[in-house]
């Protein structure tokens, strides 16, 4: 297999390749489904693609989830609900794992026929930021370009902003009760999940509410963060802090926009 198909073969959980394999082989597939999308850097719009791949698969519906750079545009007119999470990138850029996508996109819409996505129903949800220019520049794009390609949108381009008090969620919570009734999702089971963690209250003086050895995941190194400084007013709506930290003897090295990922202890 090329390493595009074998890239895309393990990310895909048992249902999804069980599907691609009977495809492959010239079988019929069916049922319907909702394939969601992403277009991430840090990992939000991932996080926000794989909730709502979990909320369909919770109303009974059968739903897969992968990047926008794993979804090949020849695949696309086979989907028939197309739900895309899209991150916006520095001054208006797709985010990495949307790239290689929309350079293909860009390519096809030049001799793409205008009906191609005539079977498939399509919503986008940005992620963006509005005291950018190009404010959720990236999913305004793709939202554009499934409309060209003759695709029906059933909800409107969603526009997560980080300067609400919840971030991206403030549109979002607003945004997806619609989107479910758009796509007629059956309502959700009327269950509590089960939880996902348990908690154990011990007293202070219990032999198991010692102090653990801090952990170190693998391939991690452990540092010392030396600075934490706000960098907002006293009372703004969300805190904007500025850390630094002593990489000395850790042989961690970075560049400029590379992303820095924690997990913190406690001293």
């Amino acid at each position: 297999f090329p390493r595009h198909e074998t890239r895309k073969r393990r990310a895909m959980g048992d249902e999804d390749l069980l599907e691609y394999l009977k495809k492959s082989m010239g079988e019929q597939v069916t049922g319907e489904r909702v394939t969601v999308l992403y277009g991430t850097d840090t990992g939000n719009a991932e996080m926000v693609a794989k909730n709502f791949q979990f909320e369909f698969k919770r109303r009974g519906m059968k739903a897969k989830c992968l990047s926008l750079n794993d979804m090949p545009i020849s695949d696309l007119a086979e989907e028939s609900k197309v739900l895309a999470i899209v991150a916006t990138a520095g001054q208006g850029e797709m985010p990495k794992s949307a790239v290689k996508f929309w350079q293909d996109m860009e390519t096809f819409l030049e001799t793409a026929p205008a009906d191609y996505l005539k079977d498939t129903k399509f919503a986008v949800f940005g992620l963006g930021d509005s005291s950018y220019v190009f404010f959720n520049e990236a999913a305004k794009r793709i939202d554009e370009a499934f409309e060209k390609l003759g695709g029906e949108r059933v909800q409107s381009l969603g526009l997560g902003d980080d300067q609400h008090p919840g971030r991206f969620d403030t549109e979002l919570e607003e945004w997806s009760p619609d989107f479910y009734d758009n796509i007629e999702a059956p309502e959700p089971p009327q269950e509590l999940s089960p939880p996902s963690h348990l908690v154990e209250i011990l007293p202070v003086d219990d032999p198991k509410a010692k102090r653990m050895e801090a952990y170190v995941p693998a391939g991690s190194k452990p540092v010392q963060m030396t600075v934490k400084r706000s960098t907002v007013p006293e009372g703004y709506e969300r805190a904007i802090d500025h850390f630094e930290f002593d990489l000395t003897g850790s042989g961690l090295s970075y560049e400029q926009g590379d992303s820095l990922g924690l997990w913190p202890s406690n001293p």
